[in-house]
């Protein structure tokens, strides 16, 4: 196994570049029984805060939006009330030939 000397990515086989652009890496031993430090790190996993916080956050936005929605399913929309017609009495404009005449 191979660790990258700048980014410290571990790759089974000795790639040409590292994905961040190092093309310097320092041979590791593999894990086996001989050396449990090495399988014992690679086994545990660890959700960091930054992960947890996400997932509460997602997860109250969850809770928010179908609260929204069953009241406003439990609510009917309400009627719209119609507004009484006036009346206008309309008049009618002069011929503009007959005023430019005079």
């Amino acid at each position: 196994m191979f660790k990258c000397t700048e980014c410290g990515q571990i790759f089974q086989t000795k790639p040409e570049y590292c994905n961040c652009g190092n093309n310097e890496f320092t041979e590791i031993p593999e894990p086996t029984p001989k050396n449990p430090q090495f399988a014992a790190k690679q086994d545990t996993h660890t959700p960091n805060k930054g992960q947890t916080a996400s997932w509460c956050i997602f997860g109250i936005c969850i809770l928010l939006s179908a609260a929204v929605w069953m009241f406003a399913w439990n609510n009917p929309p309400k009627q719209k009330t119609e507004k009484p017609l006036i009346n206008t009495e309309k008049t009618t404009m002069p011929d503009i030939d007959e005023i430019w005449k005079d």
